[in-house]
C-alpha cells in the first residue's frame, strides 16, 4: 500500500502524530528562502538569546513529547506567520500574542548560507526547521531580534496580523524608567523594553479572538491554568519571579535604596548621582557588587581573551558537551554563602604568610585566588563538607608554591620539603597526624607534573587504598584551581590558561569566572576578597546587591561580554 493510501485509512490522531514526526531534507526552495530570510529560534528572554549566540550552540529540546523521542533544536524559516507561531509556541498565556499583544518576543536570527543547511530537516506538518541533536551556529552569523505582533500589509496589500522585528528607532526609545502613577522611578538593571500596539492592531486582535472563539477573560483563565500547571508548569516560577521582583522593588523603595525622581515635567528622565544598596558597614561587599555588576553589564571591560583561538575553540567544544560557563554574579553569590569559602577565610588567618613565595605571579594573591577557586569547585560539585579534607586542601592552596625559587621551573617537591618543617594544625586546634601530613604532601606534589604520575605519587606518600579515591579527587580540585588561575598570566592575544588541562566538569564551567576573578582582584585587594562577610540580613543575598548602576550614563558604553552560562535556552513547545 502506498503511503498516500495508508494515510487515508489511519485515525486522525495517528495521522496527526505521523505528520508531526515526519521530516524530510530541505528542498531547494526552502534553502533559498532561508538564505534570504534567515532562521529564527525563539528564546525565553534577551539574556538567554545572547548566551546562545556566544556559546555557538542551540541545545536540543529535552521534552520527549515535543521531539517524539528525537532530541532536536527547532527553528522557523524566516519569521513565522501568526498561525504557525500560535500553534507551536503559544501553549500558555505568557507567549500568546493574542492574549498579551504588548509582549516582546526574543529570538536568535541565524543568517545561514545555502551550503551550511545540509544537516537541517523540515517537519512536513508545518515546515518547522529541525536540527536533530541540536544546532551548532556561528556567532558572527547570528543576532538577537525583538519580535512583536502588528497589523500590517502583506505581499498582496491586504492588512493582516503578523509578526515583525522591532525597529532600531523603537529600541532606542527604551529606557530604565518605570512609572508609578505620575512618578517616574529609576529601575536598576538595564533598559526596560516596551511595546505598545497601535489601536488598529488591538482592534484586529479582538476580531481575531472572536473568530477563533476566544471567550472573554480567557487571558485570566489561561494564566490561572498556567499557575496550576495544566498548560505550562514553568509559569509558576515565572509568576513567582515577577511577584518577587515587585516585592523587592517596593522593599528597596521603602528602604531608600532606589530614589524616586520626583515630579518630572514631560516625563523627562532626571539624573541620579548615586544609589546605595548596602549598609555603610558593608563597604567591601558594596564595592564588589558594583564591580561584578559592571563586568556583567559591560560597563567595566572584562579581561577574557575572547579573540584567541584557544578560548573560542575550548568554549565551543565544552558547549557541545553540555558544559556551559557559569554566570559571574550567581557564582559569587554561591561562593560567598558556601561553607568552603567560609573555611578558606578562617585558614587565611592561621597560615604563616612569611612562608609564601614573594612574587607578583606566584605570591599570596595567587594563593588566595586558588583557595577561592577550590571553594567554588567544591561547592559546585555538591560534595559533602569534610572538615579535615577541606582544611588540608586550603592549607595546600596557600602553601603549594612555597618551594619556588623562581616563577618558572619545578618546585612541588621543594614545597613538600619545606612543609615538613611547618607546624600544622586544624582550625579546631588539633595537630595534623602523620596521615594528614602525607595527604597534604601528596596534594602539593600532585599539583605539578603529568596526570599519569598522580597514582605513583599517592603510593609514594603511603596513601591508603581507602583514601586514594578521595585524595585523588582533592588533588584534581587543587590542580584545576591552580590551572584556572593562569588567567592572571593570559592576555587578550595569548591564553596561557589551557582548558584541556582541566579535569573536573565543574572546573571547566569556571573559565570565564577565573578571568573575571583576576580582573576583580586588580580592583579589590585579594585580602579584602578573603574577608567578605555573608550578608547579615539572611533575607538578602549577594545577588540583591547587584544590577544597580551607580552611573546610569555608563550603561551606554557596553561591551559585547555576556556570560556564557546557558540556562534554559528556548521555549520548548515546538
Amino acid at each position: 500500500m502506498i503511503l498516500q493510501n495508508l494515510l487515508l485509512v489511519l485515525p486522525a490522531g495517528v495521522l496527526s502524530t505521523i505528520t508531526k514526526i515526519a521530516r524530510t531534507k530541505l528542498n531547494e526552495e526552502t534553502v533559498k528562502y532561508i538564505s534570504e530570510n534567515g532562521m529564527y529560534h525563539f528564546t525565553s528572554n534577551e539574556e538567554t538569546a545572547n548566551k546562545i549566540i556566544e556559546s555557538g550552540n542551540i541545545r536540543p529540546s529535552k521534552s520527549a513529547i515535543v521531539s517524539y523521542g528525537i532530541p532536536a533544536a527547532f527553528l522557523f524559516a524566516g519569521l513565522p506567520d501568526k498561525d504557525n507561531y500560535l500553534k507551536n509556541l503559544a501553549g500558555g498565556s505568557w507567549n500568546n500574542l493574542l492574549l498579551h499583544p504588548e509582549q516582546i518576543l526574543y529570538a536568535v536570527k541565524i543568517d545561514a548560507k545555502e551550503n551550511e543547511l545540509s544537516n537541517y530537516k523540515m517537519r512536513l506538518q508545518d515546515g518547522v526547521i529541525i536540527a536533530e541533536g541540536g544546532a551548532i551556529i556561528k556567532p558572527e552569523q547570528c543576532s538577537v531580534k525583538e519580535v512583536v505582533i502588528d497589523y500590517l500589509s502583506d505581499k498582496t496589500g491586504k492588512k493582516v496580523l503578523q509578526l515583525r522585528e522591532r525597529t532600531k528607532e523603537e529600541m532606542e526609545k527604551d529606557n530604565d524608567i518605570i512609572m508609578m502613577g505620575d512618578t517616574p522611578v529609576h529601575f536598576p538593571g538595564g533598559k526596560i523594553h516596551k511595546y505598545t500596539p497601535s489601536k488598529e492592531c488591538l482592534e484586529a486582535i479582538e476580531r481575531e479572538k472572536q473568530r477563533l472563539g476566544y471567550i472573554s477573560s480567557l487571558g485570566l483563565v489561561s494564566t490561572i491554568l498556567d499557575v496550576v500547571g495544566i498548560e505550562n508548569r514553568e509559569s509558576i516560577n515565572a509568576i513567582k519571579n515577577v511577584a518577587n521582583k515587585v516585592k523587592n522593588l517596593f522593599a528597596r523603595l521603602k528602604n531608600g535604596d532606589i530614589k524616586l525622581l520626583g515630579e518630572a515635567k514631560d516625563k523627562k528622565q532626571a539624573e541620579i548621582s548615586e544609589l546605595k544598596v548596602l549598609n555603610p558597614d558593608e563597604e567591601k561587599l558594596t564595592k564588589l557588587s558594583n564591580i561584578v555588576n559592571g563586568i556583567s553589564n559591560g560597563t567595566l571591560k572584562n579581561t577574557r581573551p575572547i579573540s584567541t583561538k584557544t578560548y573560542q575553540k575550548s568554549i565551543l567544544e565544552f558547549n557541545k558537551q553540555g558544559i556551559y560557563q557559569k554566570d559571574l554574579a550567581k557564582t559569587f553569590n554561591e561562593l560567598l554563602n558556601s561553607s568552603f569559602y567560609q573555611y578558606a577565610k578562617k585558614k587565611e588567618n592561621s597560615i604563616n604568610q612569611n612562608l609564601i613565595y614573594k612574587s607578583k605571579t606566584h605570591g599570596i594573591n595567587h594563593s588566595r585566588k586558588v583557595a577561592i577557586l577550590c571553594s567554588e569547585i567544591l561547592q559546585s560539585t555538591g560534595i559533602n563538607f569534610d572538615e579535615k579534607m577541606v582544611d588540608i586542601l586550603m592549607t595546600a592552596s596557600y602553601y603549594h608554591d612555597i618551594g619556588r625559587i623562581a616563577d618558572i621551573g619545578p618546585h612541588a617537591l621543594n614545597s613538600v620539603r619545606k612543609l615538613k618543617n611547618v607546624d600544622l594544625t586544624f582550625e579546631n586546634g588539633e595537630k595534623y597526624s602523620e596521615n594528614d601530613r602525607n595527604i597534604l604532601y601528596a596534594l602539593v606534589d600532585c599539583h605539578e607534573g603529568k596526570d599519569s604520575e598522580i597514582d605513583k605519587k599517592l603510593e609514594k606518600y603511603n596513601i591508603s587504598e581507602e583514601d586514594k579515591t578521595k585524595v585523588k579527587f582533592y588533588a584534581e580540585v587543587l590542580r584545576d584551581a591552580d590551572a584556572l588561575d593562569r588567567a592572571r598570566i593570559s592576555t587578550s592575544f595569548l591564553m596561557d590558561l589551557n582548558p584541556q588541562y582541566l579535569k573536573l566538569n565543574e572546573s571547566k564551567k569556571l573559565i570565564n569566572f577565573s578571568f573575571d576573578l583576576d580582573n576583580i582582584s586588580n580592583l579589590i585587594p585579594t585580602k579584602d576578597l578573603m574577608s567578605l562577610d555573608v550578608m547579615h540580613n539572611k533575607e538578602k543575598s549577594f545577588l540583591d546587591s547587584l544590577k544597580v548602576e551607580t552611573n546610569p550614563q555608563a550603561a551606554l558604553n557596553k561591551f559585547n561580554s555576556q556570560e556564557q552560562t546557558q540556562e534554559k535556552d528556548s521555549i520548548d513547545r515546538i
